[in-house]
């Protein structure tokens, strides 16, 4: 008969980790992005494949830190030098509401995005963005003709933009 062996650090181990109920669990409210809606047509936007393999990790890493918390979170969030009074502070999410007119120049509005959707975009890295929108907040919640619901708290990226030529702050 063969005898077992026994690991007392890894039963220790194992005997404090706690398992977390979905119930309990922050997944709610941790933003989430959809990439069914990325183009690549302006000759400004980029696609996964054009990014150098530095930016693409980045931009992951980057996302991936953007997932552990709400998009209200971020949408507070102060990025940019200066201090708490300095001007040239800006959020790491813009709100644009409708298209931004400005940005018509070198990103066309696509066609095939839904009607009243809220454009916003991410400042992920320098002149690094990420823009897309969301559903209305109203929307939030309610049940679509499919058997799913709205959520707020969903990006829907559209494009990549590493030069920040999507409603440049100037002209």
């Amino acid at each position: 008969m063969r005898r077992k062996l026994k690991n007392k650090r890894a039963e220790a181990k194992i005997a404090n980790i706690t398992a977390v109920s979905l119930i309990d669990s922050d997944l709610p409210k941790r933003l989430k992005f959809n990439f069914s809606y990325l183009s690549s047509t302006p000759k400004d936007a980029y696609a996964f494949d054009q990014l150098s393999e530095k930016q693409l990790i980045d931009f992951l890493v980057k996302i991936s830190a953007f997932c552990k918390t709400s998009f209200v979170h971020w949408e507070k969030k102060p990025i940019g030098g200066g201090g708490k009074k300095s001007k040239s502070r800006g959020k790491v999410i813009a709100n644009y509401g409708d298209y931004p007119e400005r940005s018509r120049k070198h990103f066309p509005e696509p066609t095939y995005i839904p009607e009243n959707v809220h454009w916003k975009r991410f400042r992920l890295e320098g002149d690094f963005r990420l823009i897309g929108f969301m559903i209305p907040p109203s929307l939030h919640n309610t049940p679509h003709k499919s058997e799913f619901h709205f959520d707020k708290n969903t990006f829907y990226a559209v494009f990549i933009d590493p030069t920040h030529k999507f409603s440049p702050t100037s002209k």
